[in-house]
């Protein structure tokens, strides 16, 4: 099955993170991570998240979500490290969102950038409920301590 957040963070504790893919009859949105193309990242941070669309809005959803992942890695590659979204098997309405910077920057900068802006509005209208994000420091490959994404002590 898919993993959630807390297995993904677990995984990645455990130094093994991947996603298997459902069995090939399913249409849920299921991208694998796969470590074994990582670098690690002396100062990098992980943000995780879930997020739930209105019942009827998961196709859209799983759509524009793909997108985003593919205009990511074409377009933002040197600013993301590693990006994947996942459907929950048990609720298609709810997604599990996993990526990893190589620096707080760049994931500020890429939050700023243009074609973020224009996913998070047209995700918007999508979104049942607010998102859940999980942030935590990547200190030489290994997860660390959680931090604070927005505010004092995080990147704005």
């Amino acid at each position: 099955g898919l993993l959630g957040g807390l297995e993904v963070l677990r995984a990645g504790l455990m130094g093994k993170l991947f996603v298997p893919s459902p069995p090939p009859s399913s249409e849920r949105l299921s991208m694998p991570i796969d470590s074994s193309a990582w670098r690690p990242h002396r100062n990098g941070v992980v943000l995780t998240g879930t997020l739930r669309v209105h019942d009827g809005r998961a196709p859209a959803a799983a759509q524009l979500l793909r997108r985003m992942v593919e205009d990511s890695t074409a377009q933002q590659g040197r600013l993301v490290s590693t990006i994947a979204v996942n459907q929950d098997e048990a609720d298609e309405c709810v997604f599990h969102i996993f990526e990893r910077y190589p620096t707080l920057r760049s994931m500020s900068r890429r939050q700023d950038s243009e074609l973020y802006t224009k996913f998070i509005q047209k995700l918007e209208p999508l979104l049942a409920e607010p998102m859940g994000l999980y942030m935590m420091n990547e200190r030489d490959g290994r997860l660390t301590e959680p931090t604070y994404p927005y505010g004092p002590g995080g990147e704005g």
